[in-house]
């Protein structure tokens, strides 16, 4: 026999008889729980094992496997979801609006899969200022990167600004050049003006180090005085400390030329775009 209530129904505890258990059936609310008495939910299993915890007291929601092992954990306090436990792993899918899986958490071989058939997966990566700086292109299979250059970090005894044309003072130390044509060349000291590293090898915590950018582009430090520089020059090291000048013999800079000229310089010194190609 079933029977029907309009308004409110109110189930109160002993002995104040507040209400802690309240079905308004105006709003069509359940609340559970009063001050002083949280309000917390268990859904059973037909052997009588709990299986879906509701804690309102911590803000937690657990769901349990059949053998009563916590498998999906959702804690409102820390912004944390758990999924798995001992015995079960914990997988993640997400399906399109065709019900296609295109996001696929394995966990148990920790491999992670986007996209699917008829819809491509990319991953993008965000700056703060909303820009993307790294796109995974799931159908054209590129890497973008935002960068100009790659760049290898090295230790150096000095501080060096960016721009700086470096040689090789050791197995893992730069100093700024200093003389013409040296053939201990190793690149130019990356994120002057507006160019940044795209990918940096060998870092590693500790001491001064210098991104050195080896392939790509960068501005670099250059020095018109040994000659004026022209979009294509070739250029090498100049006695200009840290700068680089056209090489007007090629063949004689062999092993130490540097990169080629993007912008020109008539006079004097300043920063240039150059193309990286050590040779």
């Amino acid at each position: 026999m079933s029977e029907s209530f309009s308004g409110i129904v109110a189930i109160a505890a002993a002995p104040d008889g507040s209400p802690v258990i309240t079905l308004n059936g105006g709003t069509g609310d359940v609340a559970i729980g009063a001050v002083n008495r949280s309000g917390d939910l268990m859904l059973l299993d037909a052997r009588g094992n709990p299986r879906v915890v509701i804690n309102a007291q911590n803000g937690t929601l657990v769901i349990k496997d059949e053998s009563g092992k916590d498998s999906v954990i959702l804690d409102a306090r820390f912004g944390l979801l758990d999924l798995g436990g001992q015995n079960n792993e914990g997988d993640l899918r997400i399906r399109d609006s065709a019900g296609a899986f295109v996001f696929r958490f394995d966990a148990n071989f920790a491999v992670l899969d986007i996209g699917g058939a008829g819809n491509e997966g990319d991953l993008r990566l965000r700056n703060d200022a909303d820009a993307v700086t790294i796109h995974l292109d799931g159908g054209s299979g590129d890497i973008k990167l935002l960068g100009a250059d790659v760049a290898e970090e090295f230790a150096s005894a000095s501080p060096v600004e960016p721009g700086s044309v470096l040689v090789a003072v050791g197995p893992d130390e730069v100093a700024m050049s200093t003389m013409a044509c040296d053939r201990r060349v190793v690149g130019v000291a990356s994120g002057a003006g507006d160019l940044r590293s795209a990918l940096r090898l060998g870092v590693r915590p500790g001491g001064r180090r210098v991104p050195v950018a080896v392939v790509g582009r960068v501005y670099c430090k250059a020095d018109a005085e040994h000659g004026s520089i022209t979009l294509g020059d070739l250029l090498t090291t100049s006695p200009t400390e840290g700068h680089a000048m056209r090489a007007d013999d090629p063949a004689a800079a062999v092993g130490a030329i540097m990169g080629k000229a993007l912008a020109p310089l008539r006079a004097g010194r300043g920063l240039i775009p150059v193309l990286l190609a050590l040779r």
